[in-house]
């Protein structure tokens, strides 16, 4: 039997991980066209948000949160196709997810 390198907790986190950034940079440019910000890059409007989450006002946990749903398809997409030891790294990357939002709900 051939082992599938698909199929390993290491690329179960690093597949979570990469969804979670290519999700929260869609949120971004998504919350950028929103507000009307569209003339300036993302980073920009990046720095922007955190200036204004220094008001305690926590927009970056809340979207960090909608970045971590994205997860949720990965997940199935690995159960689905029986490659449960991914499944697992990308749970491990949503609970890597949580402690992040956390230490940036609370600090």
């Amino acid at each position: 039997m051939k082992k599938s390198y698909y199929n390993t907790f290491l690329f179960g986190i690093l597949a979570g991980i990469v969804v979670q950034i290519v999700s929260f940079y869609f949120i971004l440019l998504l919350n950028k066209s929103l507000v009307g910000y569209t003339e300036r890059p993302v980073y920009e409007f990046l720095q922007y948000l955190l200036q204004y989450d220094a008001g305690r006002t926590q927009i970056i946990p809340k979207l960090l949160s909608l970045a971590g749903i994205s997860d949720l398809l990965l997940f199935f997409i690995f159960i689905w196709t029986e490659k449960l030891r991914s499944a697992r790294g990308v749970i491990g990357s949503a609970f890597l997810l949580g402690i992040a939002i956390l230490i940036l709900k609370f600090i």
